[in-house]
């Protein structure tokens, strides 16, 4: 009776497609992806480039639940009543039904009850653990974190980080023997990030509002930002930091000096300065290590150092001094290429100079009061001549107490400055280099030396050892965060002392670290320092012993430990030493992979 119904035509034939050139999608219309150019831009002359897809984050809320007829309609007068006061413009364009406006102030109300309770809880980590690991000169800062928010926001970020780090999780890499790498816990660092990145945003308002700040505010920030970078392994970003701080402290130096607050506030960025420093040092090349400059203050700045008692910082610039030109003058005695570097008869300034830092040393010595001094008195070098190995007289005289942690890492300071200001081991090596050349050393006259210490260096090793092991290592994990580990004291040490002995008992205390998560320990990370010392005593089981650690390239300091607990990634390294049979200086380059070795001189 009827035909059937003629097919349904085709409304268009357009490509349907979700990408497109960028041509097409700027002018929102559809793209036929012909190639090598779309009808669209042949048709205007354009040359079709595909379109590029970003990434967008937002932030997703579950939908708002439905709102019942009394609270619509007291969430309308709500919205009637502002708007009668004056007072819409306070409410975001976004907000256009009485239950978004609802779930905006839910979630107001939400994110600053959080933002309370987690400034609450690090506030209290600042309070419990921060402190008492910086100093008891940050206990009277808490009071200006009411005065400025941008130091308030310093104060958070480094709790934050510091809780982080003392609580190690899984994280998601896997190491080469297939076991799970601890690396510091996400929330917290994730927080610290937070805190920092508004500390910032709020010192660079503060600049740009108020050029005559209070200095004291602004380098109270800037101290806590070093000391989250140098616990992070950032040196780049500390170097920002502290060269801010340097100026700062240049055009306020007069305002700084004549206040008790200014002046400690100087001993604690110098104190950072060091400790950051020795971190970037160890471990590095030893074209880095050569060209250090001096790192002792201006003759004004140690005057301050010494009216305001900052014990700690003098020692730590001394120390730092000490090992810088002991290291220099070391290195120069290798190859012709190494003494570019030092002008020609500096040998000798070097040794003038270090002397003059252990008449600084003993000055810092005089000034200990009696509470900083070891509880058993001690005879030292010079009075007696040490008897026996350096471990005899620890199990003899056992472990060299101190009233106080604090008073007891300055003591190890102490003796590892001493021990860096013994020239008797660099006269030695540079009659050896002279008799035998720079490039290849040769014999000694009479090797049978090159098996004992110096007594100098003997008895200060013994005193060293014996602060070591009087330390609670639980109490040292916890409060020696942000000065000079334990750890590097007794690797730089091992290297000037020859013992076998001793260097056994260093590489068995260090592995104890293991033990304990996080691995640790004057933001230094322990594992590399078990490693390196391991190897050290391998090479002096077989007649080698290492006086310099270097690495074959420049790494910068590494990549920063915001996922680990190790900033550098070692893979090969270099020793340098003198071998006790021949006499000759060696230079070895050893990959911690396969543990091979080969002679490079």
């Amino acid at each position: 009776m009827y035909k059937p119904a003629p097919c349904r035509p085709k409304k268009t034939a357009i490509v349907r497609s979700r990408s497109g050139c960028s041509a097409c999608r700027t002018r929102r219309v559809k793209c036929d992806e012909k190639k090598p150019g779309c009808g669209l831009c042949v048709r205007l002359g354009k040359v079709c480039r595909p379109a590029t897809l970003t990434l967008k984050f937002r932030m997703v809320f579950p939908e708002a639940r439905p709102l019942s007829s009394t609270e619509s309609d007291s969430e309308s007068r709500t919205m009637q009543s502002l708007a009668s006061a004056g007072e819409s413009d306070t409410i975001p364009q976004s907000v256009e039904s009485p239950q978004e406006t609802s779930l905006f102030f839910e979630r107001a109300l939400v994110m600053s009850e959080r933002t309370m309770v987690d400034e609450a809880y690090y506030y209290h980590h600042w309070k419990g653990h921060c402190v008492h690991a910086l100093g008891e000169l940050f206990r009277s800062f808490e009071i200006l974190s009411a005065r400025r928010e941008s130091f308030k926001s310093a104060l958070l970020a480094l709790s934050a980080c510091n809780l982080s780090r003392l609580s190690p999780e899984k994280s998601l890499r896997v190491s080469k023997s297939g076991s799970m790498i601890l690396g510091p816990r996400n929330d917290h660092l994730r927080r610290s990030q937070e805190y920092y990145g508004s500390a910032i945003l709020k010192i660079v308002a503060t600049v740009q509002q108020d050029s005559e700040s209070q200095p004291c505010l602004m380098l109270c920030t800037l101290i806590l930002l070093c000391y989250h970078e140098s616990a992070m392994g950032n040196f780049s970003a500390f170097k920002v930091h502290s060269e801010a701080i340097l100026r700062l402290v240049n055009v306020n130096l007069q305002k700084l000096v004549r206040d008790p607050l200014g002046q400690n506030l100087i001993a604690a960025w110098l104190l950072s300065r060091y400790h950051n420093w020795w971190l970037r040092t160890y471990f590095s090349t030893f074209s880095y290590q050569r060209s250090q400059q001096c790192l002792s203050p201006s003759p004004q700045i140690c005057l301050l150092l010494r009216t305001t008692g900052a014990h700690r910082t003098i020692v730590n610039a001394i120390l730092c001094e000490s090992h810088r030109l002991n290291v220099i003058a070391m290195l120069c005695l290798w190859s012709e290429q190494d003494r570019e570097h030092i002008r020609p008869m500096s040998f000798d300034r070097l040794i003038v100079l270090l002397n003059s830092e252990s008449r600084k040393l003993d000055d810092w010595h005089l000034n200990l009061s009696p509470h900083e001094m070891p509880a058993q008195k001690l005879c030292y070098a010079g009075s007696r001549k040490l008897s026996g190995p350096i471990l005899q007289a620890l199990s003899t005289d056992g472990p060299l107490l101190f009233h106080t942690l604090e008073s007891a890492v300055n003591y190890a300071y102490y003796a590892t400055a001493r021990i860096m200001q013994c020239t008797s081991i660099l006269d030695d090596l540079r009659k050896s280099s002279n008799r035998n050349g720079p490039i290849r050393p040769g014999l000694t006259e009479d090797t049978s030396l090159l098996d004992k210490d110096d007594e100098t260096i003997m008895y200060w090793m013994s005193i060293l050892v014996r602060i070591v092991a009087g330390l609670v290592k639980t109490e040292l994990l916890c409060r020696n965060i942000y000065s000079i580990g334990v750890t590097n004291l007794l690797l730089i040490c091992m290297m000037r002392c020859r013992d076998a002995l001793t260097g056994r008992w260093i590489h068995d205390w260090i592995k104890e670290w293991t033990l304990h998560s996080p691995a640790e320990e004057g933001s230094f990370p322990v594992m590399q320092a078990l490693v390196v010392v391991d190897l050290i005593n391998r090479l002096r089981a077989s007649r080698k012993d290492t006086l310099a650690v270097g690495l074959p390239h420049d790494d910068g300091g590494g990549e920063g430990k915001y996922f680990s607990y190790d900033s550098q990634k070692l893979h090969t390294i270099v020793l340098r030493g003198q071998c006790r049979d021949t006499g000759r200086l060696f230079s070895d380059t050893i990959s911690l992979e396969t543990c091979r070795m080969y002679n490079t001189t």
